[in-house]
């Protein structure tokens, strides 16, 4: 515990030393006892001294004792004036510092003498503990339960609560008397940490006690700082599909068919307490699209890989919030053209048949079964006729008249489904070339002269002198390749 020791010297052989220090303290007075003592003390020489004085202690601006004594002091002796103890009072936040003083008066005059002297200085007490302390704050979020357990230095004296955000403001203050007691922060203090804080998920919270007693405030406890969260993500009000690649092939929104349907997204979302949208993103697939620094978005996705739509949105904290919408997927794809040929039942026929095998989906969208058709055109005309049909495959054949050998014909072969999606490819019919061709003025081999094929083919001659002369000829034909 402090103390203070004060030594004057009273002429050439004398010294008084006064001493006081404190022996214990009183939280539930806000006191401490100071003991004191004051010591005249010989400091050498021959003198003695035999006679009156008075002295004087003070402590704390009082006089705690007083008087005259006769002394008898042997060289290098010493005796103590006064000693004692005495109660002094703190100041309401348990501090104080208290002036001490000491005086002596001798009754006579002579250099072997104590002459007359005093001393003083000040004493630092130990601070009582006087407002109560802090033990923990609990809370997580700003809009939750809070809770203070904390210690009273005296039983007697009342409390009150200070929440506020440190080094920046003052929230509220509660009356807050029991220990444990669950609060939670006040619409005034929200809406201050709402308003203010619109970039960060936390801020943090100081609680401070303050002690009183009766009306007079005691003192107040350290502050205990926790951080707390936000916590108010975004709000996903609305999320809208659109059908806008289909929309005359009578299926639903939520209908999601692959390569041909096109989906339009309208995403609507709220903010909470101040903060803005800063971010609305949607995934399908693979595909991740986004609009920024806006509380609506439309977002359009073609060629679609799945019917499952993820939506997610951040806000200025950094808060997100997901909602997924899913439809039903078909995994269409587009009529195919495998194989297309047209050919001639005979090398000199003047009808042939088209055929063709292929691919479809089959499956209904919505209320829309697919069906397949197919079209020829070109020097032969067939519309919209239904081919075979079996599970995913089609085939057709087609007959066509009126298509010489002597001729070549060109065909166009489209095969289109009930949803507008079509393949087309187109196909030569040629015209057959015999191998031998005899006619009155010339003969050829391959479509070419005999004279430029087989030079002086004279068997050839003879046939032509045949025809010439009325004959009737043998003419074998093969199609060209």
């Amino acid at each position: 515990m402090p103390s203070i020791s004060k030594t004057v010297q009273l002429g050439s052989y004398w010294k008084m030393t006064l001493n006081v220090s404190e022996s214990s303290t009183s939280t539930a007075s806000n006191t401490s006892t100071l003991s004191y003592s004051l010591v005249l003390t010989s400091t050498g020489g021959s003198a003695q001294y035999n006679g009156a004085g008075s002295y004087a202690i003070n402590i704390n601006g009082s006089r705690v004792r007083s008087g005259t004594v006769n002394l008898n002091v042997g060289t290098y002796g010493s005796v103590t004036l006064a000693s004692g103890s005495t109660t002094v009072g703190h100041n309401n936040d348990g501090s104080k510092t208290v002036s001490v003083s000491a005086s002596y008066s001798s009754a006579a005059s002579a250099y072997y003498l104590p002459s007359s002297g005093s001393t003083s200085g000040s004493l630092a007490l130990t601070k009582i503990p006087r407002a109560s302390k802090i033990s923990t704050f609990t809370g997580t979020t700003v809009d939750g339960n809070f809770s203070v357990t904390y210690t009273k230095s005296v039983s007697t004296y009342t409390d009150k609560l200070r929440i506020s955000i440190p080094n920046v403001k003052a929230l509220m203050t509660i009356d807050y008397n029991t220990s444990g007691t669950s609060f939670t922060l006040d619409s005034a203090s929200l809406e201050y940490i709402y308003s203010n804080y619109t970039t960060t998920q936390t801020v943090q919270l100081g609680a401070v006690m303050e002690t009183y007693n009766g009306t007079t405030k005691i003192g107040e406890s350290s502050e205990y700082k926790i951080d707390v969260s936000i916590n108010c993500p975004p709000a996903i009000n609305n999320v809208a599909l659109t059908e806008t690649g289909l929309t005359d092939a009578g299926i639903s929104n939520t209908d999601c068919v692959a390569l041909i349907g096109k989906k339009s997204i309208k995403v609507t979302a709220t903010a909470q307490h101040h903060a803005s949208i800063k971010l609305i993103q949607i995934q399908n697939g693979n595909v991740t699209k986004s609009v920024s620094d806006s509380s609506t978005a439309t977002i359009g996705f073609d060629n679609l890989s799945s019917a499952t739509f993820v939506v997610t949105v951040t806000d200025s904290r950094g808060f997100t919030v997901s909602k997924t919408v899913t439809g039903t997927y078909y995994d269409y794809f587009k009529p195919t053209i495998q194989s297309l040929s047209v050919a001639r039942p005979t090398d000199t026929a003047s009808t042939a048949t088209i055929s063709g095998t292929g691919t479809y989906w089959n499956g209904t969208i919505g209320t829309k079964a697919n069906t397949i058709t197919y079209t020829i055109t070109d020097d032969a005309s067939v519309s919209d006729k239904i081919p075979t049909i079996s599970n995913r495959s089609w085939s057709i054949s087609e007959a066509v008249s009126n298509v010489p050998y002597q001729s070549s014909f060109h065909f166009t072969v489209t095969i289109k489904d009930a949803f507008g999606q079509s393949e087309t490819r187109q196909i030569t019919l040629p015209s057959t070339t015999p191998v031998v061709w005899i006619g009155k003025s010339q003969v050829k081999v391959n479509g070419k002269s005999v004279n430029t094929a087989i030079a002086q083919a004279e068997e050839l001659m003879q046939w032509k002198q045949k025809v010439l002369a009325g004959e009737t000829a043998v003419i074998i034909f093969e199609s060209e390749e």
